[in-house]
């Protein structure tokens, strides 16, 4: 003889403990996710989902937060890169690249924050060099500014003690 027939109570007290222990399991869940949304501060999207009947009202439906995607990032970070030159020449620059102004303190500099898309730049400052001496730098352009983009910095002289500058994607 099976269980179910030699205890028939045994088999119902057990069979009703897993659907309570189910019921629960679910109400935990969606209480545990509410609580997560509370304590970010986000406002998910909702989902229509039957919830649990009662004697007052039948079935009906309740809310269940779903989480929003990320937005698009709009900044990201460059790397501008200087590969020196054979005179020694240091440059002591300010680079704007959209609304971000920054000196490049090194030959390969991150700038944090740079707006993505197409972006206005211009450089200005001096290239200071131990053979040949110095000039006043300045550029601007247009770039193409995509996520963690490198730029090479390459200038040349133009005139006495004036030298053109310019920002090129690598």
């Amino acid at each position: 003889m099976s269980t179910e027939r030699k205890h028939p109570i045994l088999f119902t007290v057990t069979i009703l403990t897993a659907i309570v222990g189910l019921v629960t399991a679910v109400y935990k869940c969606g209480t545990e996710q509410q609580n997560f949304f509370k304590a970010t501060g986000t406002t998910p999207n909702t989902i229509e989902q039957p919830e649990e009947p009662t004697a007052a009202t039948g079935t009906g439906t309740t809310a269940i937060p779903v989480p929003k995607p990320p937005p698009p990032a709009t900044t990201t970070n460059v790397t501008i890169i200087y590969q020196g030159d054979q005179y020694g020449c240091t440059l002591p620059i300010a680079i704007t690249i959209g609304d971000k102004t920054f000196q490049p303190t090194s030959n390969a500099y991150v700038a944090y924050d740079i707006p993505l898309g197409t972006q206005q730049y211009r450089m200005q400052g001096n290239i200071n060099c131990t053979t040949i001496g110095g000039c006043s730098a300045y550029g601007e352009g247009i770039l193409n500014v995509r996520e963690n983009a490198t730029f090479a910095i390459r200038w040349q002289n133009t005139a006495y003690a004036q030298c053109s500058i310019g920002l090129f994607e690598q």
